[in-house]
């Protein structure tokens, strides 16, 4: 039978039934739910299905909530440490958190002299606290961060290798040399090498175990002009040397940003 509307009325066709309705006509005939029920509704016109309405997804809730969550990143970018207070609650930067940092660079800062467009990654940190670095030594941090840097085959004049002597701190006018630095030159990754790097540019305290090889944006402003740069938190070589098993979790971390700078790490 090609459609519903014969197969009932091959059902009420009780003198010749045919096909299926003739073997249910035989199973059912004397069942009166078979009757009242199959019988009938082959009388009754078809029901016509409905649509449900669906929610819409731009409902006040779902647009007060962006509208939060947009206002909660701005608020925790300008001040990483501080936590925004309301009636019942609270928000704060959740520990091992991908949000970045936005910084404003005072009128007044002075650009470095070592500021270049040329450079594509800067690597900042404290300087290498093992051995004396004028010695020669094959194992002295200096030098094993050479060694990745130069596996990484970026070209020299694209790389930067910023190592203090001085205490690194946000406060001072070193830290907004920095960041007039990085607004001049723009390059595409920061690597914070060590903890006290990574915390001073991320602008919280976190675990460097839990935050390295993720990448963190990295928000400027002087003046009415921005540029953003991928901050990348690295354990310092001086750490790679005591803990030679770290070397290669070091090394996938730098490949990701090989990776982003189209370098093949084969």
């Amino acid at each position: 039978m090609s459609n519903k509307t014969e197969f009932f009325q091959a059902l009420r066709d009780r003198s010749e039934p045919t096909g299926a309705a003739k073997l249910a006509h035989k199973l059912f005939a004397a069942s009166p739910w078979y009757i009242d029920g199959v019988l009938q509704l082959g009388n009754q016109p078809a029901l016509k299905s409905k649509v449900a309405d669906i929610a819409n997804p731009d409902s006040e809730k779902v647009k007060t909530l962006e509208s939060l969550k947009t206002f909660a990143d701005d608020q925790l970018e300008k001040s990483p440490r501080a936590k925004i207070e309301f009636p019942g609650g609270e928000v704060a930067v959740k520990e091992g958190a991908t949000l970045g940092r936005k910084i404003s660079i005072p009128a007044n800062a002075k650009a470095p002299s070592w500021a270049d467009p040329k450079i594509k990654i800067i690597f900042y940190g404290e300087s290498s606290k093992l051995g004396d670095p004028s010695q020669a030594s094959g194992t002295r941090a200096s030098e094993l961060l050479d060694k990745m840097v130069s596996a990484m085959r970026i070209p020299e004049e694209a790389v930067l290798k910023l190592l203090g002597e001085d205490k690194l701190d946000e406060s001072g006018e070193g830290f907004e040399s920095f960041m007039k630095g990085l607004m001049i030159s723009r390059p595409d990754f920061v690597v914070s090498l060590g903890a006290i790097a990574t915390n001073t540019l991320i602008g919280r305290r976190e675990k460097l175990t839990r935050i390295h090889g993720q990448f963190f944006p990295l928000k400027l402003e002087d003046g009415a002009d921005q540029c953003q740069t991928q901050l990348m938190p690295l354990f310092h070589p001086d750490f790679l040397l005591i803990n030679p098993n770290m070397k290669r979790t070091a090394w996938i971390d730098l490949q990701k940003i090989m990776s982003e700078l189209g370098i093949s790490s084969s």
